[in-house]
C-alpha cells in the first residue's frame, strides 16, 4: 500500500518487483483496481488505494507499507505536484494529448489526480499575469548554478552569461527565487491552509491505513474523516485503530530509514538479498478487458474521458459531504437522506464506470507506433486478464545490488525530469523555481510548525512505524536472518543534464593560488 510521497515507487519498482518473477506480479492497477485477483499466480499488487481496498481482496492478503515523517512528506507532495503541473500544463495549454495516452500517467493516480489539475489551474492563472520588476536598460543579473556544479551569472535582457560581475553590475543582482513563495505558483503557506491539503494530505497516511481517504471504497469514509477532525475522542480512537492495524502488517518501513526498511522487507517477504533479481514486465492494468468491450475511442477523446473521471470523483466527494451533513443534522430517517444515500451509491458507480472507460480508451490505442496488437485484441472483445504471459529474465546482479543500482538510476532520472519540468516556471528575468535541501532549510519555522500541528496523527503513526521497524530488525538480527544490503559503487556520471541558460563563452578563470611561499 503506497502512501503518496513516501518513496513507494522506488521501493516497489526497484525492490518488490525485482524480487518477484513477472508471472507472479498482478497487472498494474495504479489508477484503479480492476483485476481478477483470484488468478492463482497473482501475488504482488501495488496500489495507491487505501486500506478499504483490502475488502475487495482475498482474506489471506498481506499488507505492507512505508511511512514517512509528515513534514517531509507534505513538502515532497507540494514540490512534486508543482513539478508535474509545470510539465503537464504545456500540453494543456497547447490542447495536445499525451505521447503514450494508453499508459497510466501521474495525473491519473490518486491523489495526484486531484492535486495536479489544481496546480495546473493555479500556474496557468498566474502565468497570465504580468510582473513589473524594476530594472535598468541593461537588465538585472541573476546567479545561476549549472547541473555540473559551475556557478555563473546571467542577464536575460543582454542574453549574456559571465563568470563574474562587476561592482556596478552587482547592484542589479537579484536574490534567488524563493521556490516556496513566489508569483509563479501558490505559496506553500497558503497551500498548507487550503481545503484541498486537508482533504488529501494532512494526516493522509493515517487515513490511508484506516481506509477512509476520499478515494475509499467505503461509503461512510467522509463522515469518519470529519469526526476525526472535529472530535478529540474520535481522533484518539481512530489513531489507536491505525496503530493496531499496522502492527498486523507483514512489513512496516520508514522512508527516512529506507536502507534499513529494505533489509527488513527482505526478511518479511522471504526475499534473499543475495538471491536472483528478475526483469521483465507484468501486464498493464490498462490491458485488462471485459468481454464485449467496445474500444471505439479515438485519441482526441482521452482528455475528455480523463476529465469525466475527475468530475465524477468531485461529484462523489460533494455528495458524501452532503450525506455527512444530513447525518449530523439527525435526518437519517427522512426521505431526503435516503435519496441522498442512493445518489452517493450512484455516484460511486459512475466513477467506476468512468475509470473503466478511460482504461478502455488507452488500451484501444497501440503502445508504440506500428503496434496494433493491443487495439486489435481489445476489438475482438477477448478478455486479456492474464498473469504470466511475459518471460522472466534473471538479471546479472543479485537482488540487493540490483535494488541499489535501480534506485540510483531512478533518482538520476527523477532529478533530470524535475529540472526540465520546473524550468517551465520562469520569471521574466530568467529566475526559475528550484527545490533543494538548502531551500527547505530556509522555510519559516512557523510554516513547519503548522504542518506538524495539522499532521498530529501522522507524526504519531510514523513514530510507531519506526518502533515496529526497529523491533523487527532487532529480533531478526538476533535470529541471524537479517541480511545487509551489499555495498555498490556510485553510478558513473553520464551526460550533464540539459540546462536552459548557457555557460559563459569564455573559459572559466582558474582559481587564484593563495599558497604562501616557503621561507
Amino acid at each position: 500500500m503506497s502512501c503518496a510521497s513516501g518513496a513507494g515507487r522506488t521501493f516497489h519498482s526497484c525492490f518488490l518487483k525485482s524480487g518477484t518473477p513477472p508471472e507472479r506480479r498482478c497487472p498494474k492497477a495504479y489508477d484503479h483496481l480492476r483485476i481478477d485477483v483470484n488468478v492463482p499466480d497473482c501475488y504482488l499488487l501495488s496500489s495507491h488505494d487505501d486500506f478499504s481496498v483490502v475488502a475487495m481482496l482475498p482474506q489471506n492478503v498481506s499488507v505492507l507499507t512505508h511511512l514517512r515523517d509528515p513534514v517531509d512528506r507534505f513538502l515532497s507532495a507540494y514540490e512534486f505536484a508543482v513539478e508535474v503541473a509545470a510539465r503537464v500544463k504545456k500540453r494543456v495549454k497547447r490542447n495536445t494529448v499525451r505521447k503514450n495516452p494508453n499508459r497510466i500517467a501521474t495525473e491519473d493516480v490518486w491523489p495526484w489526480s486531484y492535486l495536479v489539475p489544481f496546480f495546473i489551474n493555479d500556474e496557468l492563472d498566474k502565468a497570465d499575469k504580468k510582473w513589473i520588476i524594476p530594472h535598468p536598460d541593461t537588465g538585472n543579473w541573476i546567479q545561476v548554478q549549472h547541473p555540473d556544479g559551475d556557478e555563473y551569472y546571467y542577464n536575460k535582457i543582454k542574453g549574456q552569461s559571465v563568470w563574474n560581475v562587476t561592482s556596478d553590475e552587482r547592484q542589479h543582482l537579484l536574490p534567488p527565487l524563493n521556490p516556496y513563495d513566489n508569483p509563479l505558483v501558490l505559496p506553500l503557506a497558503d497551500f498548507v491552509k487550503h481545503p484541498i491539503a486537508k482533504e488529501l494530505l494532512h494526516n493522509g497516511q493515517t487515513f490511508q491505513v484506516l481506509g477512509i481517504t476520499n478515494y475509499s471504497h467505503w461509503g461512510d469514509a467522509g463522515e469518519m474523516r470529519n469526526c476525526v477532525w472535529e472530535f478529540e475522542g474520535a481522533k484518539s480512537h481512530m489513531l489507536e485503530v491505525a496503530m493496531e492495524r499496522i502492527e498486523k502488517f507483514i512489513h512496516v518501513g520508514a522512508t527516512d530509514k529506507l536502507t534499513e526498511s529494505v533489509e527488513a522487507a527482505g526478511v518479511a517477504m522471504k526475499f534473499s538479498l543475495t538471491g536472483a533479481a528478475f526483469g521483465g514486465a507484468e501486464e498493464d492494468a490498462s490491458s485488462v478487458w471485459k468481454k464485449g468491450s467496445k474500444p471505439l475511442v479515438i485519441q482526441e477523446d482521452l482528455p475528455s474521458l480523463a476529465r469525466t473521471v475527475r468530475e465524477a470523483r468531485l461529484n462523489l466527494q460533494t455528495l458524501q459531504k452532503q450525506l455527512y451533513t444530513s447525518h449530523q443534522s439527525g435526518l437519517q430517517q427522512t426521505a431526503e437522506h435516503i435519496a441522498l444515500k442512493t445518489r452517493v451509491e450512484a455516484a460511486r458507480k459512475e466513477l467506476r464506470d468512468a475509470q473503466e472507460k478511460l482504461s478502455a480508451g488507452r488500451a484501444a490505442l497501440p503502445k508504440e507506433a506500428g503496434d496494433t496488437s493491443a487495439a486489435s485484441e481489445a476489438g475482438s472483445g477477448v478478455a486479456t486478464n492474464k498473469v504470466g504471459t511475459s518471460r522472466a529474465r534473471i538479471l546479472a546482479q543479485d537482488l540487493g545490488a540490483e535494488y541499489q543500482m535501480c534506485a540510483q538510476r531512478a533518482q538520476s532520472k527523477n532529478l533530470e525530469r524535475r529540472d526540465t519540468s520546473l524550468s517551465n516556471l520562469e520569471m521574466p528575468d530568467g529566475r526559475t523555481v528550484v527545490f533543494s535541501k538548502e531551500a527547505r532549510a530556509n522555510i519559516p519555522k512557523s510554516i513547519i510548525d503548522e504542518i506538524r500541528r495539522l499532521n498530529e496523527l501522522d507524526t504519531k503513526l510514523h513514530k510507531r512505524g519506526q518502533e515496529i521497524l526497529n523491533r523487527n530488525r532487532e529480533e531478526w538480527q538476533n535470529q541471524g536472518i537479517l541480511e545487509a544490503l551489499p555495498p555498490v559503487p556510485p553510478m558513473p556520471k553520464g551526460k550533464t543534464r540539459p540546462f536552459k541558460i548557457p555557460k559563459p563563452l569564455k573559459p572559466k578563470p582558474k582559481a587564484m593560488d593563495v599558497t604562501e611561499p616557503e621561507l
